[in-house]
């Protein structure tokens, strides 16, 4: 057994994981901090006493078609101004939200991220996290498939545009006044084109004062106020 976490990636390193697995540790899995980047395929991050994942203070990880499932707190922590892309991902079976976004956090969870089958929400939005949420899959959760609260940073259009750049994701001003469709309007927290089912709770909770842009999902087969 790890009695840290399994892996730490900090101060700017760019590792390249791949093909490994990193398990039943006493702390994380693998923590991910200060402006590290790196690539993450194809590992399996399971039965961590705490997070499987943890992204913080600005890191940038590309983690695609990884298993992080059977860690006792969330399967992935993105917070303290954490980025990061995730896709294709399978995440199950975490004994707190699948993946928590928090603290200023503002990662790109797209391409098929399979949230499923966990303890409680499939993904939670708070504490001002942000970010672009498309093309999922949340089902089998115990909570809300995503849950959306504590107030969210403001509309600091501006800021969020450079900030979202680096993510991959691009604007087109709104100034024009041809520019009516929502696609070409950031925003703090975009959901969308997820498909939301059979979970325990209902399939999006939104709560005080959060203010998501929701558009183009799929809820259908969830049962209500968890």
């Amino acid at each position: 057994k790890n009695t840290h976490a399994g892996v730490v990636v900090e101060q700017g390193a760019w590792p390249t994981f791949d093909g490994n697995a990193i398990h039943d540790g006493e702390t994380d899995g693998v923590n991910i901090d200060t402006s590290a980047t790196g690539t993450w395929l194809r590992n399996k991050i399971c039965g961590n006493k705490l997070m499987g994942v943890v992204i913080t203070r600005k890191a940038n990880p590309l983690m695609r078609g990884n298993l992080i499932s059977a860690n006792k707190r969330s399967g992935l922590q993105i917070a303290d101004y954490g980025r990061g892309v995730l896709e294709g991902n399978e995440v199950t079976d975490n004994g707190e939200a699948g993946i928590s976004i928090e603290s200023c956090a503002w990662p790109l969870v797209q391409k098929d991220n399979r949230i499923h089958a966990g303890k409680a929400e499939g993904l939670v939005v708070m504490d001002s996290g942000r970010g672009i949420i498309r093309g999922n899959r949340f089902y089998s959760n115990k909570g809300a498939g995503i849950k959306v609260g504590v107030k969210l940073i403001g509309k600091n259009w501006e800021g969020l545009q450079k900030g979202m750049a680096s993510l991959g994701a691009s604007f087109r001003s709104a100034k024009s006044a041809r520019s009516t469709r929502s696609d070409d309007e950031p925003h703090p927290l975009l959901i969308r084109k997820n498909m939301i089912y059979a979970g325990v709770g209902p399939g999006l909770h939104v709560t005080n004062d959060a203010f998501p842009r929701v558009e183009r999902n799929e809820f259908f087969g969830n049962q209500g106020p968890a």
